[in-house]
């Protein structure tokens, strides 16, 4: 009778409370999900359902910064002049005085590698580093016949020649995509569409990957086939909605492309944390990803790529996100390879205020520039802040915050410590090479110290800059001492009489007035006068702080 009650009662309370409502599963609710009414929610370990976004230990969340997201896509103004940057080893094939139409080419290297003009004009310098090509209106736009086979029948050799002719190189990096493919043949398992910002400032390629998703998705088949990999992977934020319904709509065969996405961090765009995050494996120092099996590529690369292949288009132009709170209005560009800043703000409606500085290659990690400097294929950012960056180098605190946000497990404030100390050595010891430069540890320090300043001065003396060929060959070693320039001479040592290398004294007294000479005489007469008389120099020193009174 007890029992019987119970359930009358628990009958009755389950009729008045109204229709039943489905049960959450209890690791659901333990997670606190809730379900739609009327829909039972789905359970949360079934493939398919619930996908985590994917992270990296350290970085910094910036989202605030972007707010020119939505802004489309538009095509800047025909600059007057262009400076075309020569890399990869490029030597001009142009002289001062040729005319070049848009898309012939002006440069090119040992392997086949171009650079195209991205304007119809008269060339005027070709030097320096440098060819200089001033604009006319005039002139049709030369390009490459498309390619009517298809892709299967296409082998590695016809892709690398094609990127070299269409003068395809990353959007990121500025290297070349045929280097990049080379590294990666037979070594890539997966190639990685990298669709994440590279600055908490950038924004073009949400904006290239919402109106281009297919495109871009055909650029990596392009590639898959070029170096035999059978999946791709498109890393994405997760807060790129339009972005990602788009790239889904693009894929047709989600076993040869999948999508992992990411939470908005910086700096998620580094294709080593991009590796690290969706694979969980670290390359090594002084490797690639492309040696470690990843082939990693922008999503602006990708639709160069497509570009070159469908339309025979040659790159010749950049997207670039032009922001900061001196601009006039926030845009995203398209600017021809070349054009100088201040041409592309002029495209912005010049400036609110006049700006403080000017950087470049984002707020976080870039560098000013002045009104002359120019675009390249590698440009991404350009933000022009209203005041100038304090130019404050404090002493460190020992807090730890640097070591906590670096994304490369390294310690900055040991680096700086070290490259403070001149220790090259001991910098390169605890990872000086694998810094990403990313500027997280900079941006956090209490002690205001310029980490990524010192960070950079340690990597120029760690690897200086190797002098070019012709400046090695200006002094043969077989050249003879008369015929290479005298080295000045110190005043101490300029009334002394020099004896000959072979001179050799032929008595006591002789052997008393000359000096040795040892066997191996040193090359510069300088570095063999201080050696010679600096102890005795120093010897004399001492002798007089020692004979000096106390009292």
């Amino acid at each position: 009778m007890k029992r019987h009650k119970t359930k009358t009662r628990h009958t009755a309370s389950n009729s008045d409370a109204g229709p039943e409502k489905p049960s959450l599963p209890r690791p659901a609710a333990r997670a606190g999900l809730r379900s739609a009414p009327g829909r039972p929610l789905p359970h949360p370990f079934r493939k398919g359902r619930i996908c985590l976004a994917l992270t990296f230990v350290g970085g910094l969340t910036l989202e605030a910064r972007r707010k020119n997201i939505v802004l489309p896509v538009e095509d800047a103004s025909l600059p007057a002049v262009v400076r075309l940057k020569l890399i990869d080893g490029c030597l001009p094939t142009v002289a001062a005085g040729d005319t070049v139409a848009e898309g012939e080419r002006v440069a090119e290297n040992d392997d086949g590698f171009r650079i195209l003009s991205p304007v119809c004009g008269e060339v005027t310098a070709a030097d320096d580093g440098f060819v200089t090509v001033r604009s006319t209106r005039g002139g049709e736009p030369v390009g490459l016949p498309p390619v009517e086979s298809p892709v299967v029948s296409l082998s590695y050799e016809d892709v690398s020649e094609r990127l070299k002719q269409a003068g395809v190189v990353g959007a990121m990096s500025g290297v070349p995509v045929y280097r990049k493919l080379a590294r990666a043949k037979g070594k890539a398992k997966r190639i990685v569409i990298n669709c994440l910002e590279s600055d908490p400032y950038s924004a073009h390629i949400s904006r290239l990957v919402t109106d281009n998703a297919e495109e871009i998705v055909n650029g990596a088949k392009i590639l898959m086939h070029a170096v035999c990999v059978k999946r791709s992977v498109i890393a994405i934020e997760e807060n790129r909605t339009e972005a990602i319904r788009a790239l889904r709509n693009a894929v047709y065969d989600k076993t040869l492309v999948s999508t992992a996405l990411f939470k908005p961090k910086y700096p998620a765009g580094n294709e080593l944390l991009t590796v690290n995050a969706i694979y969980g494996r670290e390359v090594r120092s002084g490797r690639t990803p492309e040696e470690s099996g990843y082939l990693v590529l922008s999503a602006e690369t990708l639709l160069n790529v497509f570009n070159a292949f469908a339309y025979g288009t040659p790159q010749t132009r950049k997207v670039v996100t032009v922001s900061g709170n001196a601009v006039s209005r926030k845009k995203i560009l398209r600017v021809r390879n070349g054009t100088s800043a201040d041409e592309i703000f002029a495209n912005c409606d010049g400036f609110a205020v006049q700006p403080g500085a000017v950087i470049e290659g984002g707020i976080m990690r870039g560098r000013s520039v002045g009104p002359d400097e120019c675009a390249t294929l590698s440009t991404n950012v350009l933000v022009a802040l209203p005041k100038k960056p304090l130019d404050v180098d404090g002493d460190c605190i020992r807090c730890g915050r640097c070591v906590r946000v670096c994304p490369m497990h390294l310690a900055p404030l040991k680096l700086v410590s070290q490259s403070k100390d001149g220790q090259i050595e001991g910098c390169l010891a605890i990872g000086l090479d694998a810094c990403i430069e990313c500027g997280c540890c900079a941006y956090v320090c209490l002690g205001k110290v310029n980490l990524l300043r010192h960070i950079r001065a340690a990597k120029a003396q760690a690897h200086p800059p190797a002098l070019p060929p012709d400046a090695a060959e200006q002094t043969p070693p077989d050249v003879p001492p008369e015929s290479a320039p005298a080295a000045e001479t110190p005043p101490a040592a300029a009334d002394a009489e020099v004896a000959p290398v072979d001179a050799v004294p032929t008595d006591a007294a002789s052997a008393d007035a000359a000096p040795a000479v040892s066997e191996a005489a040193p090359d510069d007469p300088v570095q063999a006068f201080l050696d010679e008389f600096a102890p005795a120099a120093e010897a004399g020193k001492r002798e007089e702080s020692d004979g000096e009174p106390n009292g």
